[in-house]
């Protein structure tokens, strides 16, 4: 039996025993429904502060049915729905259920024109059913009302930076977002990710340090600031950070197509070509490895060989890219892999070309 389980017993015998409470001692049917509503509306609230959100929609929507006096229910509802879908995968049911949390949001705007809290969940629902520009539509006027709120600044970063592909729209928003939260490190993960985006990839090393401060063994950060590192040549101090993601995840495609690219740089190709071997173990990952091998390759000189396994890298992203990705960006897309691969793709041709900087 699951822990709430006896909560939700002991809760459905309250109303049980208050409706019998109501009818015995023959309450006017009126009062009847009020006092019913203000029950119904008690649970809704303690189902959605147990975080049973469909449970507590049920009794939100049964009061609804039993007084037409029952304020902000629609936004409550809505809220709930939003929360519920944060992290369901993509489907008919998801955009169900946000389209009806949407006409709800709707109606309280009737109500409460350019309210924050309705526009802000407005944005929200938006945002899940990856319509990016209402999401951002919405946001911006939550920020109109609420200039402050933080979360909105960093949702518009995010959507400009991973969906819209606009970091100098994305810059100013998370900037902003730090002067508001200056000793927030957590926000500095996304400040890098954008300076990087900018090629500022000096800056974006301190803003991944700060990050560091609290989270010193985030695997996904020391791939961002080894590869910032690369690019800005400091090799030694990319090693380092290759190093001990490795520790915590030895199978990472990223370190070690990093490593891979460090020990290119320093010229050591047999040790290089036994890390690609490890990456090219699972798969899909193979568009990693294989573009390594192909550069490493033609610095050789083996033009035809190169060729081939560039045509291999290439195949083997796409292949991923039909199978696994209905678009560049989703919201279920974690590890970033339909991203990453959408991304090299797109670059592929312009950077297969260019000059070898080892």
């Amino acid at each position: 039996m699951s822990k709430r389980k006896p909560y939700y017993i002991v809760l459905t015998i309250l109303v049980i025993i208050s409706i019998i409470i109501n009818i015995r001692v023959h309450l006017p049917y009126s009062d009847l429904n009020k006092n019913l509503a203000h029950l119904y509306i008690n649970l809704g609230d303690k189902f959605r502060d147990a975080e049973s959100y469909e449970l507590s929609n049920f009794y939100y929507k049964a009061a609804m049915k039993v007084s037409n006096k029952t304020h902000w229910l629609d936004y409550n509802i809505a809220k709930n729905i939003v929360l519920e879908c944060w992290n369901m995968p993509r489907g008919k049911y998801k955009e169900r259920k946000l389209n009806e949390a949407v006409e709800r949001l709707n109606k309280e705007l009737m109500k409460h024109p350019n309210h924050s809290h309705i526009l802000a969940q407005l944005g929200h629902a938006y945002y899940l059913l990856e319509d990016y520009d209402e999401a951002i539509r919405y946001y911006k006027l939550t920020l109109e009302k609420d200039p402050k709120w933080t979360y909105g600044i960093n949702k518009l970063a995010y959507i400009y930076s991973h969906v819209k592909d606009d970091n100098e729209a994305a810059i100013k928003y998370i900037e902003q977002e730090i002067s508001l939260e200056p000793n927030n490190n957590y926000n500095y993960f996304l400040y890098g990710w954008i300076l990087s985006a900018l090629e500022r990839y000096e800056d974006a090393i301190n803003a991944y340090k700060k990050y560091m401060i609290d989270y010193p063994d985030d695997v996904a950060v020391l791939v961002n600031i080894s590869n910032c590192e690369i690019d800005n040549k400091d090799y030694d101090s990319a090693e380092k950070h290759v190093e001990h993601g490795l520790k915590f995840n030895n199978h990472s495609s990223y370190l070690l197509s990093n490593k891979v690219d460090i020990l290119m740089h320093k010229h050591k190709f047999d040790e290089a070509e036994q890390v690609i071997n490890e990456i090219n173990k699972y798969y899909y990952n193979g568009y990693l490895g294989y573009y390594r091998l192909a550069q490493i390759e033609r610095y050789k000189g083996n033009v035809t060989k190169a060729e081939e396994l560039y045509q291999k890298s290439k195949d083997n992203a796409k292949e991923y890219c039909i199978k696994y990705c209905d678009k560049p960006f989703d919201l279920s897309d974690n590890d970033a892999n339909c991203h990453n691969r959408y991304k090299f793709l797109e670059k592929f041709d312009e950077n297969r070309t260019k000059p070898l900087e080892f």
